[in-house]
C-alpha cells in the first residue's frame, strides 16, 4: 500500500532525497548526466542545395462574383447561388441529389496532378471525385471525404494519369455525393505534380518531420545533384555514425539502380566508403531504414563524412534522417513522459481500490515513486492541454484553446530543452489530435510515431513503436513521450475486457430502461441503456491500456531512469451537470488527473496530498534529470508551493479557478442549453464546494457570495496577466485528411472557436455589475 504523509513533511522528505540523489555532481556535470556520448551532426551542402518546386499552376478558379469564372460550367443535379464567408465570394452548390459539375479546362501535364478545392463543408461532409477527361473519356481520377466543418479547409485528390507520359484533358468533372446541406466552394485549382512537392519545403536544405509509414524523423532532402557532408571528431573506441534514410510512397520518380553512398575521409589521409541499397523489397511497404558505420578504424581523427546518391535516375530524391555519433553506455539516462489521454484522476487502481479497477502497472509505478491525489489539469480539451504541459504555460498565455489551433514555432517546448541538453527526443503518439502536422507539437522531437492515416490506434500500436525506438537508440540519452488514447471515447476495449467490469447476466441494451436513461445513452451509441455498462467500458479501456503499459514502463533502463505518468484532462461518467460520457465543461471531473513520479532518489511509495498543477510536470523532469538550471516555465512539484490553480475551457467558452477545496467558474461566453449541457450568460459564474459536490452539481454561490466573489476576483485578475503575445500559428489551415480524422473521434467543427477574448476587468454588465 501507499503511505500517505501530510503535504508539508512529504514535500521535505521527497526534497531532501532527491537533493541527496543529485549531490556531488551538480546540474551541469555532463559528464554524470551524459556517461554516454550522443552528438547530432549538422548537414551542409557539397556543393547545389536540393530545391523545392511546388509544381505548376495550370489553372485556378477563385473569382465567382466579379470574375463570373463558372459562367461556363456545366451543373448536373444541382442549384448554385453565389453567397459570402466572411468577405470572401463563395459558390453554394446545393447536394438535394448527386450532384456533377463540368468544368472545361486547358491544360498539360505528365503523369500525375493535384486538385485542390477550397471548400466549407456542412452537413454530414462530403465525398467528392475528382475526374480528369477528354472528349469523354476518364485520363485519371481519384476520390476522397471531407468532414463536416463550417471552416474553411483544403481538400486535395491527386490524380494520376492512366498512361504514363504528357496528358491533356478538356474537362475536370467534380462529382459530390447528396447531403442534406450545401457545399461552399471559394476556390479550386489544379497543380502539376513536382517530385518531392508534398513533402513540403523545409526538407529542401532544411530539416523537418516527415513521415513514413506512421513514423515520422527529423529530415532532409538529398538528391543525385545535392549532396550532403557533416565533419566530427572520434573520440574513443565503440562510437558509431547512425542515421536513417527512406523514400515516401508519394515519390513517383523512378529509382533505377539508386544506391546511398557514405564516404569518409580522415584528416591526415585515409578514405573509407559504404553503400547502402535504397529499394524496397517485392511488395512492402515505404519504410525507414536505419544504418550504423563503427567509427573504431577513425579513433582520435578528424572526419569528413559524405552523403551522395548514386547510380540514381534523374530527379530521385531520397531523405536522410538525423545523422548522430553514439557512444553507448548501459546507464544513459532516460526520461520518459507518459499522457494517458482522457483519464480520471480516481480510475487507478490505488485510488479506486485495486478490487474496483485493475491497474497493476500504474499501481507498481505509484508503490516504486511518489503518488499526487490533488492534481489537476489546465483544460479540458487535449491539444491545448499537452501544448501547455510540454511548454509549461497556461492556455492562457499560449492562446490555444481549441483542438484544431496549431501551436506556433515561436514556443519554447520541454522537447527542445531536453534536445539542446544532448537527449535523444522521442514521440509516440495515439491520436489525430497529437499530430504533430496539425498540433505543431512535434517541435523539438527527433522522432515522432503517428497512427497514419488512422484518427487513432490502441495502447498496444503505441508502445510497440515506442519499444522499438528505446531499441534503436539504446546507449544514447533519451527523452521519450508516449500518448495513450484508450480512455477516450468511444470506449471500445478487446473483446475480453468488454466484460470485466459487467455481469454477464445483465442487459445493457434492455429497451425497458430507454425512456429512463436516455440522457445517460452515450454519443457514439445511443442503444446503450445501461450506464454502469458505458463505465464498464472505460474502465476495460484503462485495463487494456495499464496492461500495454507495463511492457514500457519494466523496460531497464526505463526503471532506472524518471518517469512521469499523468493525464491531459479527466472525463464526466454519470454523474456531472454537463453531458456524460464526455469532457465538455470544467469541473473537477474533467480537470482532475492522474499524476505519478517515480526517479532515482525519490521516497517510494508517497501518496502528496497537496494541490499541484499538471503544467509543472516539464519543470519536474528537468529538475529531477539533473538539469536545474535549464530555463523553462514552471515550479517543481516537489517543492511546497501551493496557490489557486487555473484552467481555461476548449474554445474559451469558460475559465475557472480552484482554491482549497471550491471551484469557481466564469462564464467568457454566452452558452445556450444544449443536451446534457446547462449552458450559461455571458460573465455568469458558478460555484462549487468540491468537498461535499466533487461532481460539481450544486451551484452554491449565492449561499457563499463573498467567498464567491473572492475567487471570482482573483480569476479575473489573472486572466488580466495574460501575455500580450499567443503562441498560436495564424498562418495553419487543416486539410480535409486532419479534419476527416477529427471528425472520426468525435471532435466537433471549431465554430467559433479560437483563441478566448478575456473578460475586461472594469466590465459592467448585468453579471459584472454587482462585483464592482
Amino acid at each position: 500500500m501507499l503511505s500517505r504523509a501530510e503535504p508539508s513533511a512529504s514535500a521535505r522528505a521527497v526534497v531532501a532525497c532527491a537533493l541527496a540523489w543529485l549531490a556531488g555532481c551538480g546540474t551541469d556535470d555532463r559528464a554524470r548526466l551524459h556517461p554516454a556520448r550522443f552528438e547530432r551532426l549538422e548537414l551542409q551542402p557539397i556543393e547545389a542545395v536540393a530545391v523545392f518546386s511546388e509544381g505548376a499552376l495550370l489553372a485556378r478558379w477563385d473569382d465567382f462574383k466579379r470574375g463570373r469564372q463558372h459562367a461556363d460550367w456545366n451543373f448536373h443535379g444541382a442549384r448554385f447561388w453565389i453567397g459570402a464567408f466572411g468577405d470572401r465570394p463563395v459558390l453554394r452548390v446545393a447536394r438535394d441529389e448527386p450532384v456533377e459539375i463540368e468544368i472545361p479546362i486547358q491544360v498539360r501535364f505528365r503523369d500525375a496532378c493535384i486538385v485542390t478545392v477550397m471548400a466549407a463543408v456542412p452537413g454530414r461532409g462530403a465525398d467528392l471525385t475528382a475526374s480528369l477527361t477528354a472528349d469523354g473519356r476518364v485520363l485519371g481520377r481519384a476520390r476522397t471525404s471531407a468532414a463536416s466543418t463550417p471552416n474553411i479547409q483544403a481538400i486535395a485528390l491527386r490524380i494520376e494519369a492512366n498512361e504514363p507520359g504528357l496528358t491533356t484533358p478538356d474537362r475536370l468533372v467534380l462529382a459530390l455525393a447528396a447531403d442534406v446541406a450545401p457545399l461552399g466552394i471559394l476556390a479550386i485549382s489544379v497543380r502539376e505534380m513536382a517530385e518531392g512537392m508534398e513533402l513540403g519545403a523545409a526538407v529542401f536544405g532544411g530539416q523537418a518531420l516527415v513521415e513514413i509509414d506512421g513514423d515520422a524523423r527529423l529530415a532532409t532532402v538529398i538528391t543525385d545533384r545535392a549532396a550532403l557532408e557533416t565533419v566530427f571528431e572520434v573520440e574513443g573506441a565503440g562510437e558509431r555514425l547512425r542515421f536513417s534514410h527512406g523514400r515516401p510512397s508519394v515519390l513517383r520518380a523512378e529509382l533505377g539502380g539508386g544506391r546511398l553512398r557514405v564516404t569518409m575521409e580522415g584528416e591526415g589521409g585515409g578514405v573509407g566508403e559504404t553503400i547502402f541499397d535504397l529499394k524496397t523489397e517485392g511488395d512492402q511497404p515505404a519504410r525507414w531504414r536505419s544504418e550504423s558505420i563503427d567509427l573504431d578504424a577513425w579513433i582520435g581523427r578528424r572526419v569528413r563524412a559524405s552523403f551522395e546518391l548514386v547510380d540514381a535516375s534523374e530527379q530521385t530524391l531520397c531523405l536522410l534522417a538525423a545523422p548522430h555519433l553514439v557512444q553507448s553506455r548501459a546507464e544513459a539516462p532516460t526520461v520518459l513522459l507518459v499522457t494517458s489521454d482522457t483519464h480520471r484522476a480516481d480510475h487507478v487502481g490505488y485510488v479506486a481500490g485495486e478490487d474496483a479497477l485493475e491497474t497493476k502497472a500504474i499501481d507498481a509505478l505509484a508503490r516504486e515513486g511518489v503518488a499526487f491525489l490533488d492534481a489537476v489539469s489546465s483544460a479540458n480539451n487535449t491539444p491545448p492541454s499537452h501544448a501547455a504541459l510540454l511548454t509549461g504555460l497556461p492556455p492562457r498565455d499560449t492562446g490555444l484553446v481549441a483542438n484544431r489551433e496549431r501551436l506556433a514555432e515561436e514556443a519554447s517546448t520541454l522537447a527542445e530543452a531536453f534536445r539542446d541538453r544532448g537527449f535523444a527526443t522521442l514521440a509516440a503518439v495515439s491520436a489525430a489530435p497529437v499530430k504533430y502536422q496539425s498540433s505543431g507539437l512535434g517541435q523539438g522531437f527527433d522522432r515522432y510515431s503517428i497512427p497514419g492515416h488512422s484518427a487513432s490506434r490502441p495502447a498496444d500500436e503505441t508502445v510497440d513503436r515506442a519499444l522499438a525506438a528505446l531499441e534503436e537508440y539504446a546507449g544514447a540519452p533519451v527523452f521519450l513521450w508516449v500518448h495513450l488514447f484508450d480512455a477516450h471515447g468511444p470506449y471500445e476495449p478487446p473483446g475480453d475486457l468488454q466484460a470485466l467490469y459487467y455481469a454477464e447476466d445483465r442487459d445493457p441494451f434492455d429497451i425497458g430502461r430507454r425512456r429512463a436513461n436516455r440522457r445517460f445513452a452515450p454519443a457514439w451509441d445511443f442503444t446503450i441503456t445501461d450506464p454502469d455498462y458505458t463505465e464498464a467500458l472505460y474502465k476495460g479501456e484503462i485495463t487494456f491500456l495499464d496492461r500495454q503499459l507495463s511492457r514500457l514502463l519494466s523496460v531497464e533502463r526505463v526503471r532506472e531512469g524518471v518517469t512521469a505518468f499523468t493525464a491531459d484532462h479527466g472525463e464526466v461518467l454519470r454523474y456531472g451537470r454537463d453531458r456524460f460520457f464526455d469532457h465538455s465543461g470544467l469541473s473537477w471531473s474533467t480537470l482532475a488527473v492522474p499524476l505519478i513520479l517515480r526517479a532515482p532518489g525519490l521516497a517510494a511509495g508517497t501518496t502528496r496530498t497537496d494541490p499541484v498543477r499538471q503544467i509543472d510536470v516539464g519543470r519536474t523532469l528537468l529538475d529531477l534529470a539533473g538539469l536545474g538550471t535549464v530555463p523553462f516555465p514552471g515550479r517543481s512539484l516537489l517543492g511546497e508551493e501551493g496557490g489557486p490553480r487555473f484552467a481555461i475551457e476548449a474554445n474559451g467558452i469558460s475559465a475557472a479557478i480552484i482554491s482549497d477545496a471550491w471551484m469557481l467558474r466564469l462564464f467568457l461566453r454566452a452558452v445556450p442549453p444544449k443536451r446534457g449541457n446547462p449552458g450559461g450568460d455571458l460573465h455568469a459564474i458558478e460555484f462549487f464546494d468540491l468537498g461535499s459536490d466533487p461532481f460539481c452539481l450544486e451551484d452554491v454561490a449565492g449561499e457563499h457570495a463573498q467567498r464567491s466573489a473572492r475567487l471570482r476576483s482573483v480569476l479575473v485578475r489573472w486572466l488580466g496577466e495574460a501575455s500580450e503575445q499567443t503562441l498560436v500559428t495564424s498562418t495553419f489551415a487543416p486539410d480535409a485528411e486532419v479534419e476527416r480524422q477529427l471528425a472520426a473521434l468525435g471532435y466537433v467543427s471549431m465554430e467559433d472557436a479560437g483563441s478566448a477574448s478575456w473578460i475586461e476587468a472594469d466590465c459592467t454588465c448585468a453579471r459584472c455589475a454587482p462585483f464592482e
